[in-house]
């Protein structure tokens, strides 16, 4: 249930993974290759 509402609300459920913010300010995939890499790891929250 949490990982559908996850899915479907597109925001954070819960709280974050501590350090998940400093990992994120390093290198920003840009364009089609961060989309895609977005796109993956929702579906794989949804367990499809």
């Amino acid at each position: 249930e949490r990982a559908r509402r996850a899915g479907a609300g597109g925001g954070r459920v819960g709280r974050p993974r501590p350090g998940a913010a400093r990992r994120r300010r390093g290198r920003r995939r840009r364009g089609r290759a961060a989309r895609v890499a977005v796109l993956r790891h929702r579906d794989r929250r949804r367990g499809l």
